[in-house]
């Protein structure tokens, strides 16, 4: 059956990338449920794994976009089979794109560990 893998990750994105609007597309698709969102997918690892786009599903994600700032808040929380370490791949991906540091912790079931995640956003 396998065992599952919790986390939580909170950043934000810059609205002056020129990726934004496509990275903003993906990051939706991840956290909606039964809408169609349209997307190109990066050529990065984190594309190639199985799970890459139902991790974040779980219903307590969420994106705020406040027209008054320069970014985009992204709070990811979710609980799934991390089988092809998707919450560090999805971590090297959303790099880039931080406007703010991104926090969090994953925990894997069987696990007395919890690992942490701090990613300085690059100016």
């Amino acid at each position: 059956m396998g065992m599952y893998t919790d986390f939580a990750l909170r950043f934000s994105i810059n609205k002056n990338h020129e990726d934004y609007g496509k990275v903003l597309n993906l990051l939706s698709h991840m956290t909606t449920v039964g809408v169609d969102h349209r997307y190109e997918l990066p050529d990065h690892p984190f594309f190639q794994t199985s799970r890459w786009d139902m991790m974040a599903k779980s219903g307590r994600s969420f994106i705020k976009d406040c027209s008054y700032t320069n970014d985009t808040d992204i709070m990811l929380i979710g609980g799934f089979k991390n089988y092809d370490n998707e919450v560090e791949l999805f971590i090297d991906w959303i790099t880039p794109y931080l406007y703010d540091d991104l926090t969090g912790y994953s925990h894997y079931e069987g696990s007395l560990h919890t690992t942490p995640y701090f990613v300085e956003a690059v100016d």
